[in-house]
This record gives structure tokens, sequence and C-alpha cells, in this order.
């Protein structure tokens, strides 16, 4: 991914899975372009703060200093096709 920002992405629905809709798509697959974000960026802390403010037994995570953000650009969905 450092080389080329082409992505696949997928997404599931765990949460709203049931066993009665087993044969349905239960993910999506989105292909996009992926780009850093800056860890002293505005985006990122504002990201890290929502993030751990929901989560705060992730603060963990994201003080950790090798941690990276990605921002995705969706372009289209590849899976389920409609």
């Amino acid at each position: 991914m450092k080389w080329d920002n082409q992505c696949y992405f997928a997404i599931d629905n765990r949460a709203s899975f049931t066993f009665e809709n087993y044969v349905e798509w239960n993910y999506s697959i989105i292909t996009g372009r992926v780009h850093q974000v800056a860890t002293n960026s505005a985006l990122f802390i504002e990201v890290r703060e929502l993030f751990i403010s929901k989560n705060p037994w992730e603060v963990g995570f994201f003080s950790h200093p090798d941690i990276e953000m990605y921002h995705l650009k969706a372009e289209k969905v590849v899976c389920p096709k409609r």
C-alpha cells in the first residue's frame, strides 16, 4: 500500500447478521484510493479523540508511537454487484 494507493476494503455486517438471511451477502467490498493521515494533523487528532471518547479502553492503541491512520476515498462497490 505504501507504493500504490489503490486498495480493496471489506465492510462486514456481523452486527445485523441473522441465520435466516445467511444466504445473502453479509459484506460489501469497495475499491478506492487511500492516503495516510499525518499524526500531527487536525484530522488525526480529532478522530483519535472521538474514538477514545467512544472506546476509552482503546487509548493504548491510539497512544502507540507507530500508529498510522489512512483516509479511504471510495471509488466503486465491487461486491455485491447491484
